[in-house]
């Protein structure tokens, strides 16, 4: 039988605020093109936003790793859902379960530009680089300073960082 939820996970949550954060951020290290280059950019609020979403996903799975670490709870699988997101079809649990350790289940639709980052499924042991992608922002904007910063651009290029394959 498989559990979806523990109980025992949700007691620990804890509320930050994140202005401390976001105003140590350098943004221009997100947000540091020409005018010209800044075509099609995000504005800096929206950049600041999928930012502060960035860092309060890393949060919540900071949570999950110390009961993992603890042996608390251990999951195989784990699926993100973006608070923005809308599921128009039943989780596909039994494509889930099948999952290799290095495929990370998106949905089909709205890539745009790279692949959505709107639903991940994967096994735990992938999950990390899921949800630290905020880690690899600058390192894409170290390869790529003359692109703009964008979701699903970022999600593809976390995903080859890290070896792990969109399914």
């Amino acid at each position: 039988m498989q559990r979806c939820l523990a109980p025992n996970v949700s007691r620990r949550v804890k509320v930050e605020a994140q202005d401390g954060w976001l105003s140590s951020l350098n943004m221009s290290r997100y947000y540091g093109m020409s005018n010209r280059e800044r075509m099609g950019q995000w504005s800096l609020q929206l950049l600041r936003v999928y930012l502060c979403a960035l860092e309060s996903l890393r949060r919540a799975f900071a949570l999950l790793s110390a009961d993992v670490e603890r042996g608390i709870f251990v999951p195989t699988y784990i699926v993100f859902l973006r608070n923005d997101a809308l599921l128009a079809c039943q989780m596909p649990v039994s494509t889930i379960l099948q999952l290799q350790p290095r495929e990370v289940l998106v949905p089909k639709h709205r890539w745009f530009e790279g692949i959505n980052d709107q639903m991940a499924a994967m096994q735990m042991s992938s999950a990390r680089h899921w949800a630290m992608r905020l880690d690899d922002l600058l390192v894409y904007r170290d390869h790529f300073a003359d692109r703009r910063l964008v979701a699903e651009k970022t999600v593809l290029w976390a995903l080859k960082l890290h070896g792990l394959t969109a399914r």
